[in-house]
């Protein structure tokens, strides 16, 4: 049967104040219609077939994709006057994740600090960007893109433990505590640093630009045209830097997938294939609930479990 797929409800669903995220919503849109069949029209077969087509890499991005499924598919159904069917998948999140595409953008403690170390730039006798670098450390330790936009100096409070360098971080729902004496010594340096080193390519000569004096700890360059304090998206800042990085040896990591998602899930794997259990995990980055780790966990062990099948 040839696939038809009726788009004539995509704009009048994205004016109609239900579509809570646009950009994913058009996302979805495009998938829609490379898979070529009206949603009115889908069986369950369709439902299954389509999400795992979308190559999910976590339990978070499989239900919130069928939740706008299923919010897109209640509004053809109000429109055309018609009664929704029952619209759900027929087993757990996790059997519809693309663990290739995931194992692609997780990385381990060695290939972190490897990264962590190469966004710094050596320059004369001093090294710079130690900003690029305090993403990193930040989104290893479980940051969201939020937080750490809106991280203030003031945040930030620096101290000894059993002569351990600690730095503790406060933010609005948790406060943090990182104790690795390299992310304490680059989250102090970024509060210090007031230049950036800009390396351009082709014809255009290396230099230093100055970055923006304000009290957060993630500041922006002079050239951007903005009157913010903050960043706009930390995000975006090291997506870019981490592009320019290429390959990282000795690893199938594809650089330019990684996120601040996927750094913070993968420090969680990591953590879990050390042997850390879920209470643990949940205590060291505060969190509130428990839910979203126990698939990780699961994960660790299929991880060790190819591991070790590929060195016998």
């Amino acid at each position: 049967m040839e696939r038809v797929y009726d788009d004539k409800y995509e704009e009048e669903f994205l004016t109609s104040g239900r579509a809570t995220e646009e950009d994913t919503y058009k996302t979805l849109f495009i998938k829609l219609d490379d898979y070529g069949v009206s949603l009115s029209d889908w069986n369950q077969d369709n439902i299954e077939e389509f999400v795992t087509s979308l190559g999910s890499v976590s339990v978070n991005s499989v239900n919130k994709y069928m939740q706008f499924l299923r919010e897109y598919y209640t509004y053809i159904c109000e429109v055309e006057n018609i009664k929704p069917k029952e619209f759900k998948l027929s087993k757990d999140s996790r059997n519809y994740i693309d663990y290739n595409a995931l194992l692609k953008m997780t990385i381990n403690e060695t290939d972190y600090k490897m990264l962590r170390d190469v966004l710094l730039v050596e320059a004369g006798f001093n090294t710079y960007n130690y900003r690029d670098s305090c993403i990193f450390v930040l989104a290893w330790n479980s940051l969201t893109n939020e937080e750490i936009r809106f991280i203030s100096k003031n945040d930030v409070e620096f101290f000894t433990e059993y002569n351990v360098s600690k730095c503790k971080i406060w933010l609005p729902k948790r406060i943090l505590v990182i104790d690795d004496e390299d992310d304490v010594k680059i989250i102090k340096e970024t509060i210090n640093e007031d230049k950036y080193y800009m390396i351009d390519g082709a014809n255009k000569k290396d230099h230093f630009i100055d970055l923006k004096s304000s009290k957060a700890l993630i500041r922006g360059v002079c050239t951007r045209e903005s009157n913010s304090p903050f960043v706009s998206n930390p995000g975006e800042i090291l997506s870019r830097v981490l592009a320019k990085i290429g390959v990282l040896s000795g690893s199938n990591i594809d650089i330019e997938l990684l996120s601040l998602e996927s750094i913070g899930r993968s420090r969680k794997i990591d953590l879990f294939r050390k042997g850390a259990s879920i209470d643990e995990v949940k205590n060291l980055f505060t969190k509130e609930t428990s839910a979203d780790l126990y698939w990780l966990q699961s994960l660790s062990i299929v991880m060790k479990r190819q591991e070790k099948n590929n060195i016998n």
